[in-house]
């Protein structure tokens, strides 16, 4: 009875143990190993307002580059995207979040840090020397950023504020 009962343990071990078994790691680029993009692309600015419920003007063109795509974030952030890829490669990215956040993504220190007040809103722009890869700006409780891939001086990033609301 004892050998019976020692057996019928053994049997249930391990059939415990084979149902705690890890599965198999993902192959690369499987969809279990994904991670979800936060951004949906929209065809225009007009519709992603409304996903975000505030509006933004922006410019056609900054630095002679075509709008490439507009996104929302998680239902919080506009991104434009700009480029040209027949000229220089130029990419300039545009951001507008509710809140009074630096929403640039960009977390690189810079040795050049300048501020300047235009038209009354105070523009924080980083870079190096005289040229600027990016600038943070806040307007009625609502968040901007703009970054370059090539830098820019700052009378470029200046018209950008003035044409974004």
């Amino acid at each position: 009875m004892k050998k019976l009962i020692a057996i019928a343990l053994c049997a249930l071990c391990l059939v415990s143990l084979a149902a705690c078994g890890s599965k198999a790691p993902a192959e690369e680029g499987s969809a279990a190993a994904e991670i979800a993009n936060p951004f949906v692309t929209y065809d225009t600015l007009e519709e992603a307002s409304k996903a975000v419920g505030f509006d933004l003007q922006a410019p056609e063109t900054i630095e002679g580059c075509p709008i490439e795509s507009i996104q929302v974030m998680n239902n919080s952030l506009i991104q434009i995207t700009y480029y040209d890829s027949e000229a220089d490669g130029n990419r300039v990215v545009l951001r507008k979040a509710a809140g009074v956040d630096d929403i640039s993504g960009d977390y690189n220190e810079y040795p050049t840090v300048s501020t300047a007040d235009y038209n009354g809103v105070n523009v924080t722009m980083r870079g190096e020397n005289d040229t600027f890869s990016g600038a943070i700006w806040t307007v009625d409780d609502a968040s901007y950023s703009v970054q370059f891939d090539i830098p820019v001086v700052d009378a470029a990033i200046l018209a950008v504020v003035d044409e974004v609301k």
